[in-house]
């Protein structure tokens, strides 16, 4: 069940059974995590291969995981976050890290995140279930994060078979040309072509209008490229659509003029932004996710040090006997409870 307005078909979803290869961690890890089971929001987690550092990951079987899942309580990573990650990927499968919740954890996270990893922060101590909903969160973020690769890889696609309109612009008097294209793919939306810059400019978001101008602006008479820009037009209707633009400069006797290209992108970048959303909401609740709560405590805490009449609670809120409403009348039923 998702909220109205929401599109399941654009959000992924974990299997019942979350397969994986579990790197470090001690015994009674193991076991508990061996030991789930698939409850309302959690599926179950089955360890097929364990090993107790990266060194030994590359003789692991990891053909039938679907993550390979690093319990980084203490210490440090015995290779580096870009290492870990590629070393995994190679591996065709996703790399998820559990770690402490020291300073130094913290920062090796923020490290494998941005090396296109996932990895979520716990305590220093975390229970079994506390291990298991980070496992989830790291995974439900990877798989956020291969849909989002997919649909800008499609972005890609569509625009190189896209219909791309023709426009140019004088550079010396900002007078535009607009291709005939127009007609069939844009005046439906936003109406008339411009014909000059400034008449442009008026259509173009506020918010997007400097970045524009300073790309054409900065653009030399004798010949440089516009690069691509995205941009937001407003149509007829009043709202905005998203356009790609393109350019390069050719000189001319009267001072040069960019010839470009603009794609309509509107219907891509509304996918992408939706399962941005996806990344930090949950579909089921439509609350804020338990990354986004920590980032918001986080703030919190850091407001409270330097204002301590600020003060804030933290509300928890437990729903009792889900797991036999899924046992007796099943999961739909507590899903519509949740």
């Amino acid at each position: 069940m998702t909220r109205p307005g929401v599109e399941p078909s654009h959000v992924p979803s974990l299997p019942d059974v979350l397969r994986v290869v579990l790197v470090g961690g001690d015994a009674p890890a193991q076991v508990a995590l061996a030991a789930t089971e698939r409850s309302a929001v959690y599926p179950r987690i089955e360890v097929v291969e364990a090993v107790e550092v990266m060194e030994d990951f590359d003789a692991a079987n990891v053909q039938d995981a679907g993550a390979v899942v690093v319990l980084w309580l203490t210490g440090s990573l015995d290779v580096s976050a870009a290492s870990f990650v590629s070393t995994v990927s190679r591996r065709g499968t996703r790399s998820l890290v559990v770690v402490g919740a020291d300073g130094d954890h913290v920062r090796q996270a923020r490290e494998v995140r941005r090396c296109g990893g996932a990895a979520y922060v716990v305590g220093p101590e975390p229970s079994p279930d506390a291990l298991v909903q980070a496992i989830v969160a790291a995974a439900e973020r990877a798989a956020m994060l291969r849909r989002m690769h997919e649909l800008q890889g499609g972005l890609a696609m569509v625009l190189r078979n896209a219909e791309h309109l023709r426009w140019e612009m004088e550079l010396s008097s900002q007078r535009l040309y607009i291709g005939p294209e127009w007609d069939a793919l844009i005046e439906e939306h936003i109406g008339r072509p411009p014909s000059t810059l400034s008449e442009w400019l008026r259509l173009v978001h506020p918010e997007d209008v400097p970045a524009l101008q300073r790309a054409i602006q900065s653009l030399p008479a004798d010949g440089g490229v516009l690069g691509e820009l995205e941009i937001r037009m407003r149509s007829a209707d009043g709202d905005f659509r998203w356009f790609l633009v393109r350019g390069v400069v050719e000189q001319t006797p009267d001072g040069g003029r960019i010839v470009g290209s603009l794609a309509d992108v509107t219907e891509l970048r509304r996918r992408i932004d939706l399962l941005r959303e996806r990344t930090r909401v949950d579909a089921l609740t439509g609350l804020p996710r338990r990354e986004v709560f920590f980032e918001r405590l986080a703030r919190a805490i850091e407001v409270l040090e330097s204002w301590p009449e600020a003060g804030f609670v933290v509300l928890l809120i437990e729903v009792e006997g889900i797991r036999r409403f899924n046992e007796s009348i099943g999961h739909h039923a507590g899903d519509v409870i949740l």
